[in-house]
């Protein structure tokens, strides 16, 4: 029984270590990518590439893919589209709070977002991803909803300043 019991722990720790391994190498290889497109498909690539350093140094290692993947894709020069409440399992409650942030990013880009500031936008539809998957994890995550969600809100200020400049021009 021991034995059973050395050989299952030392399974465990080989599968853990495998997932680690696939984590850092799809954002290895999304982050070799040469970001097609313009400014708003190569800032997202560069975004997508931080959101999974910072989700394999937590240890959440299939985020950490979900967001290298999403790089491979804004890499490819086709954006990814940010997520909805169909790629995260949040609550009511939650999402009702949060929806709004999502239709503030959908009426920037209605107002011409990419083309008056492709930068500010990458990182709001980012903050937005980011602070979606941080609200289905939700316990113990408090520091870094809150994080997101400054994030995501500093970029879209920024793009609605670049938006008001424009219309003074």
């Amino acid at each position: 029984m021991r034995i059973f019991k050395i050989l299952a722990a030392g399974c465990l720790a080989m599968g853990l270590n495998a997932c680690v391994i696939t984590s850092s190498n799809e954002i290895d290889k999304a982050a070799a990518l040469s970001p097609k497109g313009g400014t708003f498909t190569k800032t997202l690539h560069s975004e997508y590439i931080k959101l999974a350093k910072r989700e394999a140094k937590e240890g959440d290692h299939p985020d950490a893919r979900y967001f290298a993947n999403k790089a491979a894709q804004a890499a490819s020069g086709k954006a990814p589209k940010p997520d909805t409440r169909k790629q995260r399992k949040i609550g009511k409650k939650d999402w009702k709070k949060a929806k709004g942030g999502l239709q503030r990013l959908k009426t920037m880009k209605e107002r011409g977002g990419l083309k008056f500031d492709p930068k500010n936008m990458a990182k709001a539809q980012a903050g937005w991803d980011c602070y979606l998957q941080e609200l289905e994890e939700k316990v113990g995550q408090g520091k870094d909803i809150k994080w997101c969600k400054k994030y995501m809100g500093k970029a879209l200020k920024g793009a609605a300043a670049s938006y008001w400049t424009s219309l003074k021009k």
